[in-house]
């Protein structure tokens, strides 16, 4: 058997108790059972634990009393009270902190959720597994993306075999780089984006603009994604048009071209004699 422990345990004001009440309630939390019940005696918890008797006594003391600064307020902070069965102790909160799954969790239950879901072909199959998602989770919304993405790839690629359309978001350097670091990550994942994929996910991050586009990889190769996502705040900022990204290039050689004229206007001697053609 065995116990979560979180790491916020380390910012709760259990830390400002003595080390032997810390090491207590560690141990109370490693012999548990799964309901959260530390059965024994207080001489047979000593014992356990390898305590003096004296000392285990004064050390549960503040576990058993109220804590006005405790995260929890059930049972008014307490984190252990006597069992009301066998003699030992119940951990107050144990099935609640037992119950949250961490990130790694869900990502492990999502992935075997959708291998099955794919790997079967009857709809009524499908639907029933869906009504078992009563919580929306950061992996269940990994795993749509990735299917959205799957499927833009599909319709692309029943569409039309043509080439690919040069996509003008590479006129920026920052999206060049980090469309590089998207390919990278994808190949560290064993998901490399290859043909039609690859010319799916241009055209979404096409269509949200160069920096949103920036923002949705950075974003989603922060967070360790399959599926380009975009974070729920940037999502409602507008729209910027692929074009800017060629109007501000050709911006720029039009602010060069009149610095170039303007100094050779003040400098003529340094106004080339020939130009080559």
């Amino acid at each position: 058997m065995y116990a979560k422990l979180f790491t916020r345990i380390t910012e709760s004001s259990l830390m400002e108790e003595g080390i032997p009440t810390r090491y207590t309630f560690v141990m109370m939390l490693a012999v548990a059972d799964p309901t959260g019940l530390v059965i024994g005696t207080d001489i047979a918890l000593a014992r356990r634990f390898n305590m003096p008797l004296a000392l285990f006594e004064q050390s549960i003391q503040p576990l058993l009393s109220p804590d006005p600064n405790s995260n929890s307020k059930d049972h008014e902070g307490r984190r252990i009270v006597p069992s009301d069965g066998e003699r030992g102790y119940q951990i107050v909160n144990f099935l609640k902190y037992r119950s949250i799954k961490d990130d790694e969790e869900k990502r492990a239950y999502m992935r075997d959720y959708m291998r099955k879901r794919r790997g079967r072909k009857d709809v009524t199959d499908v639907n029933s597994c869906k009504t078992m998602l009563t919580d929306v989770t950061q992996a269940e919304a990994e795993a749509e993306a990735e299917a959205e993405a799957e499927a833009e790839a599909e319709a692309e690629s029943t569409a039309a075999k043509a080439p690919p359309v040069r996509c003008p978001l590479f006129d920026s350097k920052e999206f060049s780089t980090a469309w590089l670091s998207w390919l990278n990550h994808r190949e560290q994942i064993k998901k490399p984006v290859k043909g039609e994929m690859e010319t799916a996910m241009l055209k979404k991050l096409e269509r949200v603009g160069l920096a949103r586009a920036i923002a949705m990889i950075e974003h989603t190769v922060s967070m360790g994604w399959q599926g380009l996502r975009e974070d729920d705040k940037a999502a409602a900022a507008p729209v910027v048009k692929p074009a800017s990204v060629t109007r501000l290039a050709q911006l720029k050689a039009e602010a060069e071209a009149k610095e170039a004229a303007k100094f050779f206007r003040e400098n003529p001697m340094a106004m080339p004699k020939e130009i080559p053609i």
